[in-house]
């Protein structure tokens, strides 16, 4: 009996050994799995850490772009004043520009009339001195003529000229080209231009001789008065109220 009651009681001391034993198992699983989560919250609490310092960085930089947004719409309210005050300035600029453009214009035309009268007045002048005097004498050189005209002008088909003295006689021409100022391009057109159109436009002279004369107020140089004599041209110059004719080398054209 007694024997039998020791029996049991060791077989209960073994199950009781053996839920103790799973009991320690449980709870060594318990504090691994607690410290495996505490590992898991210290890493999450890191991260959250981290988080936490990124937002507070991005709040920063956002408030430093809200900043430069003001900044930059500040500054473009200014530039979007700046360009209208710039266009009105220019507006105005233009519109003034415009007004002394305009006053310019109208003063260049009158100058430019006044001039244009003034010449007109000195060439009148210079041609009837020289033809008053040509009148008088009706000569060039050794060569006498009987008839004189004035402002010879002509057309023939597309050519049309205008001579401002011709002298005529029975076999002989001469043609004196005026110029307030004779300058070596009158001498070359009248020895080519205006004899070969002269030429041309009446051609009842084809057979007679030609001599020129270039006559003017004054002559641009010394060496314009040579070339004219080379060339065998009269030369005609004013000197006070009278007329020089110089026709040494008169040559027939």
């Amino acid at each position: 009996m007694a024997n039998k009651t020791l029996e049991n009681l060791g077989e209960r001391l073994d199950k009781t050994q053996a839920i103790q034993n799973d009991f320690d198992a449980r709870i060594e699983k318990l504090l691994t799995t607690q410290e495996k989560n505490q590992a898991k919250q210290n890493e999450f609490d890191v991260r959250i850490e981290k988080l936490l310092t990124a937002q507070e960085k991005t709040e920063i930089d956002i408030d430093n772009l809200l900043l430069v947004q003001e900044k930059l719409l500040a500054t473009n309210e200014k530039s979007k004043f700046d360009i209208e005050s710039l266009f009105t300035h220019l507006k105005e600029s233009s519109l003034e520009f415009s007004n002394r453009i305009e006053k310019t214009e109208k003063l260049l035309k009158e100058v430019s009339n006044q001039l244009g009268g003034m010449g007109n007045r000195h060439g009148k002048f210079a041609e009837n001195f020289f033809f008053h005097a040509l009148e008088e004498k009706m000569k060039l050189g050794d060569v006498k003529f009987d008839e004189i005209e004035q402002n010879m002008r002509h057309k023939r088909k597309n050519i049309v000229d205008e001579f401002d003295i011709v002298l005529y006689n029975g076999n002989s021409v001469g043609i004196v080209e005026i110029k307030y100022c004779v300058e070596s391009k009158h001498i070359k057109r009248l020895c080519t231009q205006k004899t070969e159109n002269f030429k041309w436009l009446y051609p009842e002279y084809q057979d007679y001789n030609i001599y020129l004369g270039i006559a003017g107020m004054s002559f641009e140089n010394e060496g314009v008065l040579a070339e004219a004599q080379e060339a065998g041209i009269a030369t005609l110059e004013a000197k006070g109220d009278y007329v020089e004719i110089s026709a040494q080398h008169l040559l027939a054209y």
